[in-house]
């Protein structure tokens, strides 16, 4: 079929040359493995750091409760039923416990009240330990609590004896001030992890131009030569041990 035919028949289809695909670059390749990699360790040492931060401050707030339950639980063995007697420890200072300050009850088994840490109804009535008394929780560690307003606190429950009297112990430790230290710390985490994903960037792009320039060069040497040229040496600055190899190879094919 000629030309014609082929135009005047309508089969004329229209071709357009296939798209070739950019080859990436070896210097952004480099670059982004470099920032994935720091970045991924910083992120890793920082989620770690975190949580051993978190974790201590969780251990020390169990050790005061418990200590502090110790302490009221030998008071009321030694016969401490009265306000009075148990007041230096129910009680207590707000500038002497102002970051996290722990707050005491003394039940009976009928609902009384023989001492409480002042004002700790209104902020943690007994019921909020209902469910801590019946399931026995306080064996295996403290239990996350909240006030009607909203405020942290971690709640341990314990029961002691004395003579024939059974006490139940609630003390709860204000973990406000923690808290906002937490939020403190995770927000430098992000602005430290932030800056350092840019610099990781920065210094992965920084690397892998100083790593690829003896290619360059050599690449740049290799377009030099022509026809005429090829009896002639490469003339090559200084180059690293692999692409000297490489040079070398290429020298002799010449």
């Amino acid at each position: 079929m000629s030309w014609k035919n082929v135009v005047e028949s309508g089969d004329l289809r229209e071709t357009t040359p296939a798209r070739v695909r950019r080859p990436r670059s070896l210097a952004g390749q480099f670059r982004f493995a470099y920032s994935v990699t720091t970045f991924a360790v910083l992120a890793a040492a920082s989620g770690l750091l975190y949580w051993e931060l978190v974790n201590l401050a969780m251990q020390e707030d169990e050790q005061d409760l418990s200590g502090k339950i110790a302490v009221v639980s030998r008071l009321l063995q030694d016969g401490a039923v009265t306000r009075e007697r148990l007041k230096p420890e129910v009680e207590w200072e707000p500038a002497a416990q102002s970051f996290s300050p722990i707050l005491v009850r003394v039940l009976l088994p009928d609902g009384r009240v023989p001492a409480e840490t002042p004002g700790m109804s209104s902020v943690l009535p007994a019921s909020a330990f209902a469910e801590l008394r019946r399931t026995g929780r306080p064996s295996k560690g403290m239990t996350a609590l909240r006030s009607s307003t909203g405020r942290p606190f971690c709640g341990l429950v314990a029961t002691v004896s004395a003579g024939t009297n059974a006490y139940i112990i609630e003390a709860a430790i204000d973990r406000t001030g923690e808290e906002a230290l937490f939020a403190g710390y995770r927000y430098w985490i992000l602005i430290g992890l932030g800056s350092g994903l840019a610099a990781c960037a920065f210094i992965g792009h920084s690397i892998a131009r100083r790593g690829l320039r003896p290619l360059q060069q050599m690449a740049a040497a290799v377009q030099k030569v022509r026809s005429t040229t090829l009896n002639e040496e490469l003339k090559l600055p200084e180059l690293p041990a692999v692409v000297s190899t490489h040079a070398m190879a290429f020298q002799e094919i010449l």
